[in-house]
């Protein structure tokens, strides 16, 4: 009885270590200024892969493999986003990368996209979030992220922790 109890209380410490393992570490990012916030895991680096432009553009990778990525995008473009320049009719659909063909409204400002690039094996998801600024379109911020479809789960933690903040 002893011995039996011994086995499961190992059993259970190694399943939990394993299970302990296959999770990493999540820690919260933010960008310049502040302008968003996302939970990722520890490991991960980041650049600026901005350029001379009308937006931002920043990169988190994961060093292991550089295909694992999350690319966010804020953009001050107020017509991109908005429907027949109402700054009180948002248009996330203008922001949408060309790739994109599953969507799924989440609400008005905000909409979670799909699809496959050619160049990456692994199914990007992401989210374009039109900027609110006492009910007026201010601009948008898009999250792309590239995960193998085994670390499902985890793509869900960090889409769901994405918060636009500029």
């Amino acid at each position: 009885m002893r011995r039996a109890l011994c086995l499961v209380i190992l059993a259970t410490l190694l399943l939990t270590a394993t299970a302990a393992a296959a999770q990493p570490r999540l820690v919260w990012r933010t960008g310049r200024y502040n302008s968003y916030r996302v939970v990722l895991p520890s490991t991960w680096r980041y650049r600026n892969a901005s350029y001379p432009s009308d937006h931002s553009t920043y990169l988190w990778y994961d060093p292991a493999n550089a295909l694992r990525k999350l690319l966010i995008t804020v953009s001050g473009c107020i017509g991109c986003v908005e429907t027949n320049f109402d700054a009180h009719r948002p248009n996330p659909k203008g922001e949408l990368p060309s790739y994109a063909t599953g969507l799924y409204w989440i609400s008005p400002w905000k909409l979670a996209f799909s699809g496959y690039v050619a160049d990456d094996p692994y199914q990007a998801n992401g989210l374009v979030v039109v900027l609110n600024r006492k009910g007026n379109v201010s601009g948008s911020e898009i999250a792309e992220l590239w995960l193998p479809a085994s670390q499902h789960s985890l793509a869900t933690r960090i889409l769901n922790s994405f918060s636009a903040r500029a």
